[in-house]
């Protein structure tokens, strides 16, 4: 018995990793945290694999377990976060000279920058807004598992995913 548990939770992270290291990702940011609250919601569905009922989708209850994991690690991080300004302010030049060396290093710097521009405006979204968009960019959920997640039909999240969507293009404009 055992063997087919580990065997079914070994075939459930090579079908949802992926999809659930992007959600997280887009929370945090950093993949380093993000391979971490990855690995860390798995063991977590793993401990309470016999709390899952069956009402949602395994991927909507695996982005419950990652969002609730990834706020946890907020919370233990929040007494010893050193702002981006800082870091920056810290290792601007080291950047700029590796840069200089590099002209592919560059380039990515500025992609880097573009993807940050847009996680923040994600991140300025209002909730649900917010939530919407990435469950359904980052973990891939369909709107019908979006809306069971809120209580609400399919309809409703595809008109709040866009409506975000719409608030975005405005916001992308305005930059």
């Amino acid at each position: 018995m055992k063997g087919s548990l580990s065997d079914a939770f070994g075939e459930i992270y090579t079908a949802y990793a992926e999809k659930i290291y992007r959600y997280i990702f887009q929370l945090c940011h950093d993949p380093v945290i993000a391979e971490d609250i990855l690995q860390t919601t798995f063991l977590k569905a793993i401990e309470n694999a016999d709390r899952f009922q069956g009402k949602c989708s395994v991927d909507t209850w695996l982005c419950r377990i990652a969002k609730n994991t990834w706020l946890d690690e907020c919370g233990r991080a929040e007494a010893k976060n050193v702002s981006i300004d800082v870091f920056a302010e810290e290792n601007g030049d080291a950047i700029l000279s590796s840069a200089q060396s590099d002209p592919g290093i560059l380039y990515q710097l500025i992609q880097d920058e573009e993807r940050r521009r847009i996680y923040r405006l994600i991140d300025g979204l209002e909730e649900p807004y917010r939530e919407i968009v990435r469950l359904r960019i980052f973990a891939e959920l369909s709107f019908d598992e979006i809306g069971n997640m809120y209580g609400k039909t399919a309809v409703w999240a595809r008109v709040s995913y866009y409506r975000a969507k719409e608030k975005l293009v405005r916001e992308m404009e305005g930059l």
